[in-house]
């Protein structure tokens, strides 16, 4: 019998570009087997319709349909932002409390975690962000003026270096692969972050996920202990 873990609290999935919340699901079963005393883990599918990503084919060539966050015209960005709004709105248990990405899901999860900021308007416990193998630059999620990130259809890297007032403050953990060959994007990314609350750390891996027990267990170690620094602050 499957034990019920409606109780745990959720952290949002968002897969790379290209990719699906199955494939996703796949390649991050080390880190949902060594977060699952502490968390329930929620993928989610972009609502667009993609070729394959980097390095999807040939593993997961008939794993598809593909998808990615990437949108081209507002009809498109309203219908990603509804998808988001909708996953985060779903009463299903605990409530959210963290945003992970992956690849091009980091820039979707970088432009949450900033909107939280300013609005707290995200989800009302959302207060960390994991980032495997980012990208660059993020997207925010609304329209809402009080923020300078790039909306959702400024796709293309560029040289937009963060202000202050774009910085995010939650705490956050950056996982870099010393041999990705995106990895001046995931260090762009980083420095949309306050580093004096995130976690930078990197492993022996190209762009994907570390696959060693040994490095999965310190990632969730780290997610562990941020999220239960935040809890502790929130309690005292």
């Amino acid at each position: 019998m499957q034990r019920d873990k409606s109780h745990l609290p959720r952290i949002l999935c968002l897969h790379g570009g290209g990719t699906s919340e199955l494939i996703f699901t796949f390649q991050a079963r080390k880190l949902i087997n060594a977060l699952k005393s502490d968390f329930r883990l929620v993928f989610l599918d972009a609502p667009l319709d993609s070729e394959p990503g980097p390095g999807v084919v040939p593993v997961f060539e008939t794993a598809g349909p593909f998808h990615q966050w990437i949108a081209t015209d507002e009809r498109e960005e309203e219908l990603v932002r509804s998808t988001l709004q909708r996953a985060l709105k779903k009463e299903d248990g605990a409530p959210f409390v963290g945003v992970l990405g992956f690849s091009q899901g980091t820039r979707i999860a970088t432009g949450l975690l900033q909107e939280q900021e300013h609005t707290q308007a995200v989800a009302p416990h959302l207060c960390f962000g994991v980032l495997l193998n980012g990208s660059y630059p993020p997207l925010r999620q609304s329209s809402n003026p009080s923020t300078v990130l790039p909306r959702f259809t400024d796709c293309a890297p560029g040289p937009w270096i963060p202000e202050h007032e774009a910085c995010v403050h939650l705490p956050s953990v950056h996982v870099h692969g010393r041999t990705d060959n995106f990895r001046g994007r995931s260090k762009l990314l980083e420095r949309c972050y306050d580093p004096t609350t995130a976690t930078v750390m990197e492993f022996d891996n190209g762009h994907y996920l570390p696959t060693s027990d040994e490095d999965t267990k310190k990632i969730a170690a780290e997610i562990v202990r941020i999220y239960q620094q935040e809890r502790d602050k929130h309690d005292a």
